[in-house]
């Protein structure tokens, strides 16, 4: 996740929470069992979370939301399928 101001620039010290909606049905976050984390951007504006899919195949969610920001929300649906 990358935090910028309208123009583009690399937004410093704002929170951003990672959240899995589904708690551990759609994995786990920087090996956490917690449904979600907080995040605070470098100076470079970046956050980030490793985010792990559980063992079950299928669609897995995460939510990102940079805290105080309007509209600063990000809804991800990944698929897990069978190799």
């Amino acid at each position: 996740m990358r935090a910028t101001d309208g123009l583009g620039r690399p937004q410093e010290g704002v929170v951003i929470r990672f959240t899995l909606p589904n708690g551990a049905n759609d994995g786990v976050l920087d090996g956490s069992i917690a449904p979600s984390l907080e995040k605070v951007s470098n100076i470079n504006g970046e956050a980030e979370v490793r985010w792990t899919f559980p063992a079950i195949l299928g669609t897995h969610h995460l939510d990102i939301e940079a805290m105080g920001v309007s509209g600063g929300t990000l809804n991800i649906a990944a698929e897990a399928v069978a190799s």
